[in-house]
């Protein structure tokens, strides 16, 4: 049985989170739910890698679209507190993976 990787569990309650807010542009929350998918998508095709190379490349773009992903929850000027306290933790979460030494 594969154990839990909690950091693409909490991608995916982020998912969650953000599909139901309500932002003041239409564009600026798709924007917002492409990025909460591929960071999901992104952790969740690196941790199916073999090599840490090919591994730290997809943690990589997940960081990428997590830094997206806050940029637009401050443009959209998001003030929920559990929508921003999740979008911090996954921020750490994947810098901390793309920082991890065997």
């Amino acid at each position: 049985m594969a154990t839990e990787f909690r950091v693409l569990t909490e991608a995916i309650r982020f998912h969650g989170l953000v599909r139901q807010l309500r932002m003041p542009s239409r564009r600026l929350k798709e924007q917002l739910l492409r990025a909460a998918e591929s960071i999901a998508l992104q952790l969740s095709e690196g941790n199916g890698r073999n090599s840490q190379q090919d591994r730290l490349c997809f943690f990589n773009r997940a960081l990428t679209s997590a830094k997206e992903a806050q940029t637009a929850l401050a443009l959209g000027e998001v003030k929920d507190p559990v929508v921003l306290d999740r979008a911090d933790y996954l921020g750490a979460a994947i810098y901390r993976l793309t920082h991890w030494r065997a």
